[in-house]
């Protein structure tokens, strides 16, 4: 009876101490987590921790979450449970300048009404269900506001950038201007009457992006200023602007403003306007674009009428042949990943870690008595080349561009930043224009009086939605699922010329999608094998037509259009080669399969089998130590 009793105490103060530990677990050590992913997803980056310790006023930051309707959707309460821990952590490292205050929207509440209020985006989860909340609101000591309206699992990764841009937006007060000179549709269709009939163009994500952090304002390509209050200065596709427009970039950017400029030795994103007289016009438009006498300046200048192919770094597309979709190598349109391509002592590009997608890029040739200071950002790999924009304006298939490709084993700048105190461009001072005196009520800026800023990008395909983002409408919003690290260049550009990189830490944070590095190789292998033996198949075709071309121009008689036995058999030896051939293109392309198939099963079995193998060797080990012991008992 006494054992029995002893027995059940036990029991009893075994789940007493269980539940206590939980719940002083549970108080000690909320949030805490342990981050074993490669790449730290899941960790606070230094530029978080550095904007929340560094926040003058107080920010109130109110979680809305309908935690009862997504206790049916395990997946969404998980993330709903992580984001507001994370809110959590965030008001641990701001200390008293950030309260956090968790709200439960339930049906037909004045919770509900004051979610709506605020401004979140209601989310029914089922047809004709009760809206489902899950966004926060910030506000700061001046009622200025930021609103999250929905966490979209989607932006997973995103979702430490989207909650730092807005406490960084509510803790600096200060504004910032972006000047923005285009004429390119880069903030939607501009018409009117367009947006009227439904015709009006959305504009492109990188000025979202760019509106949600500063001030963005238009400068129109005719200036002869840049406005004093614009800070920074984008300049995008610059097609034959004037001695004027291109003087005021000038003093512009010896007065000490910052300026970022993308242009292109052939941009497809350029749509040039209609010629009723040459429908045809549109085909052989030149769509270069330059800075012109200021890059001749500095000592930077685009390859003029040059495109930039890169073999290592081409991206597979999906292209329609005789034999159906197949994926090829294009090596005009190129991803560019790691320390080979991107500078990695550069805060605008060590942080990129999904790579950044170029299609058709020019290229920068640096002189050697360059007045200007020039580091390279981005270059291409050695194996590429240039080639000029007449051979590649109609090509269908980018693979053909790799039958002549000849690589020149040297790298090609991509990227560059400009420093140092270089003079002016216009050294007698501002251009007439149009016929005009130039204003006299300037004074006209010889030199810079301190080192300049200034960034060149030599693509402008590379900023188009396109390219490097998916939009996703959602709910009358626009859901970004970036590709590739493009926008967060740009982003790392204009905040790097601002001053500001608290920020760019946060962006440049590691990508969810992990690539199957091996199996890429595997395939671009085949890929090369497979290009290899269609190249064969090509020269025998046209050797052997030219054989019976030969043969039928050799013969006069009146029977010239009849085949020939020698011309019949000439066609046998053809249709045969090109049969062994296809053999042997189906062969490689099995040989691909059966390479991924034997890795996959590797992988499985590794995964399958190595715990096991683990947890077994492990109980060995501890019963071999415990009859040793026995032993030497």
């Amino acid at each position: 009876m006494g054992r029995k009793l002893f027995s059940l105490t036990g029991l009893l103060l075994a789940v007493v101490l269980l539940v206590a530990v939980n719940i002083i677990s549970r108080g000690l050590f909320r949030g805490a987590r342990v981050d074993l992913t490669e790449e730290k997803l899941y960790t606070l980056s230094e530029g978080t921790r550095e904007i929340l310790r560094n926040l003058e006023e107080p920010i109130e930051v109110t979680f809305y979450f309908s935690e009862q309707m997504a206790s049916g959707y395990p997946s969404l309460k998980s993330y709903g449970n992580y984001v507001q821990e994370l809110l959590r952590e965030y008001s641990d490292i701001a200390g008293d300048k950030m309260t956090l205050t968790v709200i439960n929207p339930e049906p037909f509440s004045e919770e509900e009404d004051q979610a709506s209020l605020a401004g979140l985006q209601a989310a029914p989860l089922q047809q004709g269900g009760d809206p489902f909340f899950f966004g926060a609101v910030l506000t700061n000591t001046i009622d200025e506001k930021e609103v999250i309206a929905f966490f979209d699992p989607r932006r997973e990764n995103l979702l430490e950038y989207d909650l730092t841009r807005s406490v960084y937006e509510l803790s600096d007060f200060e504004e910032k201007v972006v000047g923005l000179m285009t004429n390119l549709p880069v903030m939607g269709e501009q018409d009117m009457m367009a947006r009227m009939q439904g015709r009006g163009s959305q504009p492109w994500v990188i000025y979202d992006m760019l509106s949600q952090l500063y001030d963005v304002r238009e400068v129109s390509t005719g200036t002869r200023r840049i406005p004093d209050d614009v800070d920074v200065l984008i300049v995008i596709q610059p097609m034959n602007l004037s001695e004027a427009t291109l003087y005021a970039i000038d003093q512009f950017v010896l007065r000490g403003g910052r300026l970022l400029a993308f242009v292109d030795s052939f941009a497809d994103v350029y749509q040039p306007p209609p010629d009723p007289q040459n429908q045809f016009a549109a085909f052989t438009a030149d769509k270069s674009s330059s800075l012109g006498v200021l890059e001749e300046n500095w000592g930077v200048t685009l390859a003029d009428g040059q495109v930039l192919l890169d073999r290592e770094a081409a991206l597979q597309v999906p292209v329609q042949t005789q034999r159906g979709i197949e994926q090829v190598n294009a090596p005009n349109l190129l991803r560019l990943l790691g320390e080979e391509y991107l500078n990695q002592d550069d805060v605008v590009t060590n942080n990129i870690n999904q790579g950044l997608i170029y299609f058709q890029p020019g290229a920068f040739q640096i002189a050697e008595d360059a007045k200007a200071e020039v580091t390279t950002l981005v270059e291409s790999s050695t194996e590429s080349m240039l080639k000029p924009v007449s051979e590649i304006r109609f090509v269908q298939n980018p693979s053909e561009l790799l039958k002549e490709f000849e690589p020149s084993g040297q790298t090609f700048p991509m990227a560059v930043r400009l420093t140092g105190q270089v003079p002016s461009a216009f050294p007698n001072g501002a251009p007439a224009a149009d016929g005009e005196e130039a204003p006299a009520d300037e004074e006209h800026i010889a030199e810079a009086q301190s080192p300049i800023n200034v960034i060149l990008v030599s693509d402008v395909d590379m900023i188009f939605d396109r390219y490097w983002v998916q939009v996703i409408p959602f709910f009358g919003q626009r859901i970004y699922q970036p590709q590739a690290s493009n926008g967060d260049f740009a982003l790392n550009a204009v905040e790097n010329l601002f001053g500001s990189e608290a920020l760019i830490s946060v962006r440049g944070r590691g990508s969810f999608q992990r690539p199957f590095e091996v199996v890429n190789d595997l395939e671009e292998q085949a890929q090369e094998r497979f290009r290899e033996r269609q190249e064969e198949l090509r020269a025998a075709l046209e050797e052997t037509e030219q054989r019976i071309t030969e043969l039928q121009a050799g013969r006069e008689d009146a029977n010239a259009l009849v085949m020939t036995p020698e011309q019949r058999q000439e066609i046998e030896k053809l249709q045969e080669k090109r049969a062994e051939t296809r053999v042997e293109l189906r062969e490689v392309r099995r040989q691909l399969r059966a390479d991924i198939d034997e890795l996959g099963t590797r992988l499985k079995l590794i995964n399958l089998g190595a715990v096991p193998l683990l947890v077994a060797l492990a109980a060995l080990v501890v019963g071999g130590i415990r009859v040793s012991r026995r032993r030497r008992r």
